[in-house]
């Protein structure tokens, strides 16, 4: 196991923890079903994948098949759109270049709002 999924494994173990507390967060993870979407740290090698199987979030350095969604920003940027409410809920950051999209904007919008509630 890589050492950057060693140390993701109890991130993962919080998020699927409250996710599985929260209707909302089970729902939006019914609706993403099977998607993986990529954040990549911009200027870096840096980048982690989220698989989402049922209501199970799944985190890992590499991804076996081509993320539906890439986001790519700066490490504070990222770490913004998965803050409290109100801190990029209109999309500030993708609006302002920090975020960069490709990939299904549904579904990197659906993440983060999985990401609030987890």
């Amino acid at each position: 196991m890589d050492p950057l999924e060693k140390l993701l494994r109890p991130l993962t173990a919080i998020l699927n923890r409250n996710i599985s507390e929260t209707t909302p967060a089970r729902d939006l993870c019914r609706q993403l079903d099977g998607k993986t979407i990529a954040i990549r740290v911009r200027d870096t090698g840096l980048a982690m994948y989220f698989s989402i199987d049922g209501e199970v979030l799944s985190l890992a350095s590499e991804a076996s098949s081509d993320p539906d969604v890439i986001l790519t920003g700066s490490l504070l940027s990222l770490a913004r759109m998965a803050g409290p409410a109100g801190e990029t809920s209109d999309g500030a950051a993708i609006r302002e270049g920090a975020i960069d999209i490709s990939g299904d904007a549904y579904t990197a919008q659906r993440f983060q709002q999985l990401l609030k509630y987890a």
